[in-house]
């Protein structure tokens, strides 16, 4: 697919299949980021998992989807528990509009 059909394809998604991609995006960089921090192989991945290197990548990727269930298995190789953390979207968009160093962390509905 090219760029052109890649951007037209995200220009037409409903707000809530955006979320849908940011949350994938956010779950894959956190697994790889805690892969590197334990100097752990795409591939050792794969063993701890029983599957094949090719399924953890595509995993990864966002390529296929990754059900809780897998989330927790992926965790669990890992050495990790995953935990789910709500917030309401109007938190989450003043949060996103606010640049880093201004960010103040405030309880709900405060």
């Amino acid at each position: 697919m090219s760029t052109f059909e890649e951007l037209k394809d995200w220009l037409n998604e409903t707000p809530g299949e955006v979320e849908a991609e940011k949350l994938i995006l956010e779950v894959s960089e956190l697994i790889l980021e805690k892969m590197e921090q334990a100097n752990i192989s795409h591939t050792e991945l794969a063993r701890r998992l029983g599957k094949s290197k090719s399924h953890v990548s595509r995993l990864l990727r966002g390529d296929r989807n990754m059900t809780l269930r897998t989330l927790a298995e992926v965790c669990y190789s890992l050495s990790y528990r995953a935990s789910l953390n709500l917030q309401p979207l109007e938190t989450v968009e003043d949060v996103e509009q606010t640049a880093p160093d201004q960010r103040i962390e405030r309880p709900v509905g405060a």
